[in-house]
């Protein structure tokens, strides 16, 4: 007795075109080995389901498409590109289906965000190239990155739990933004001078909001810190190159003015 599902298996794998066999209740009875190689699944995880991924079966029936590109979601969750290559049905009234993925078509994971494994999470907050930190509502560090320890040079033990006012050059600017915070204003862009370990200054650019409890009483600060010293020692180096040019033509001309002036005296006693 010829064995149908055999031959559809050796043709697939021949082939490697995906060829699934459908009811016409939209139940898939048979799926070729292919399933793998183009979606991820298995065979027995395909078999006896209404295979609805992309456009689902019953849909390409009623269309009665051929030759027509769709995608389907692999089982990673990349989008897939394949071809309905014929659609129709076979002598027990069942409906035959053969595709192919289209050669192109390369699988990459595109994961939700939100199922994002925890430490692929906690990795991007702790050794993010954004330097991040947390504030408690009387001006202590709860917690800071890996990048914000590194703008000011200190360890974790001696920058958590000390006081922010440690580090800001400029007392009125840190009340200034504090006010902001407490009437939970957000800060965007601010200019700040902070102190480094080794008693340097560094320019920095501050992005802070308030996180508030259930009780809406503030809770901590979500402070963003931007490292901008390069740029600002550059630009400090050309103003003082423009003084430098201005005050040197400013004495060229003063040179030449009074050397003007001994000549004139010279000629006219």
């Amino acid at each position: 007795m010829f064995d149908l599902q055999a031959a559809f298996s050796a043709l697939s794998a021949s082939s490697g075109i995906l060829i699934l066999i459908v009811g016409d209740d939209g139940i898939i009875k048979f799926v070729s080995e292919q399933i793998t190689s183009c979606l991820g699944f298995t065979e027995t995880e395909i078999i006896g389901t209404i295979f609805d991924n992309g456009p689902s079966i019953m849909d390409l029936i009623d269309e009665k498409v051929g030759n027509k590109q769709y995608k389907r979601l692999h089982k990673n969750g990349a989008e897939v590109v394949m071809e309905c290559i014929i659609l129709n049905t076979i002598s027990n009234g069942d409906y035959i289906l053969l595709e192919r993925m289209i050669p192109t078509t390369q699988i990459v994971p595109t994961p939700n965000a939100s199922e994002l494994p925890q430490i692929v999470v906690e990795d991007f907050v702790e050794n993010g190239a954004m330097a991040l930190k947390i504030v408690t509502p009387d001006g202590k560090i709860a917690w800071a990155n890996k990048a914000e320890l590194d703008i000011l040079g200190f360890s974790v033990d001696e920058y958590i739990g000390s006081s922010v006012t440690n580090y800001h050059e400029d007392a009125d600017n840190l009340c200034y933004i504090l006010t902001r915070l407490k009437n939970n204003e957000i800060i965007t862009d601010h200019p700040c001078r902070l102190r480094h370990k080794n008693g340097s200054i560094r320019h920095v650019r501050l992005n802070s909001s308030v996180r508030t409890d259930l009780n809406g009483e503030f809770a901590n600060t979500r402070c963003f810190l931007r490292d901008v010293t390069d740029q600002i020692l550059v630009e400090q180096e050309k103003q003082a190159a423009i003084i430098e040019a201005k005050s040197a033509q400013t004495a060229l001309e003063m040179k030449s003015l009074f050397l003007a002036r001994m000549s004139h005296d010279i000629r006219t006693p």
